[in-house]
Order: structure tokens, then C-alpha cells, then sequence
């Protein structure tokens, strides 16, 4: 179990946070997440990450059932 809690849902979103110039220049190899160098392309990482959240929430919120 990744949290802890039996019976909770839990969703873990992983982005694309690099820009094509910067994926471009870094070969491939950039810093994970947690790493003090991390440092994500806000204008190309953003806008898709808005519009998959916010189709998974009113995806969800639409639904009667929130089990399924």
C-alpha cells in the first residue's frame, strides 16, 4: 500500500515538467524530482497538466458512483 489506508483512493500524476530545448540539451538525463537541480519548464509542463486534472475531476465528480 503506497499510503497507508485500505479502501482509500489515491491517484499519482507523473508530467512531463521538460521543455523539448531542455530535453534536447540535458541528452535525455535530467534531475529526478527530488533533486535540488530540478527545474521544470512551467509554460510546457502546465497547460497539460491543467487540462488532465481538471478532465479527471469532472470526469469523477460527473460520476454517481466514485467507487468505479
Amino acid at each position: 500500500m503506497l499510503h497507508g489506508e485500505k479502501d482509500v483512493p489515491l491517484v499519482y500524476w507523473m508530467v512531463g515538467t521538460a521543455s523539448p530545448r531542455q530535453w534536447t540539451a540535458s541528452a535525455g538525463r535530467l534531475p529526478p524530482n527530488h533533486s535540488p537541480l530540478f527545474a521544470p519548464d512551467p509554460r510546457t509542463a502546465l497547460p497539460p497538466c491543467i487540462t488532465a486534472l481538471t478532465a479527471a475531476a469532472l470526469s469523477r465528480l460527473a460520476s454517481p458512483d466514485l467507487s468505479s
